[in-house]
């Protein structure tokens, strides 16, 4: 369906355009809060229904991480350092090898070190 834009909505380039766009996107979002309000798929009977009905929702499984934590754990010093700053705390090849104050060659090779390590310790634990 395409939205049609009256000439009051266009952007004005005196103004700031962060917030025009913003309170579009706040409007689009109530607009659509509205539709799923008034579907027919969230009305029930009874309270009692709309209880059975969340309920009987499977809540999905936790996966259990200890085997590859424990197995970081036993890693090689430099290896574990490489995985945790790379994978754990979201830093890039070039930010890690900042920190560890060696190339960034050096750091994909311990990375790809430590991936093998761990997939040996791991075994047939592929889900993690």
């Amino acid at each position: 369906m395409a939205r049609r834009w009256s000439q009051t909505s266009r952007y004005d380039t005196s103004q700031d355009f962060e917030p025009w766009l913003t309170q579009i996107c706040v409007n689009l979002y109530r607009n659509a809060l509205r539709r799923l309000s008034k579907s027919p798929f969230l009305h029930f009977r009874s309270n009692e229904e709309k209880e059975f009905l969340l309920c009987s929702i499977p809540a999905p499984e936790k996966v259990d991480y200890r085997p590859l934590y424990e197995a970081i754990d036993h890693l090689p010093e430099k290896y574990r350092l490489a995985v945790i700053l790379y994978y754990f705390d979201d830093r890039d090849i070039a930010a890690t090898a900042q920190i560890l104050g060696i190339p960034s060659g050096t750091v994909k090779s311990r990375l790809d070190k430590a991936r093998k390590l761990l997939k040996e310790a791991l075994g047939n634990e592929t889900d993690l």
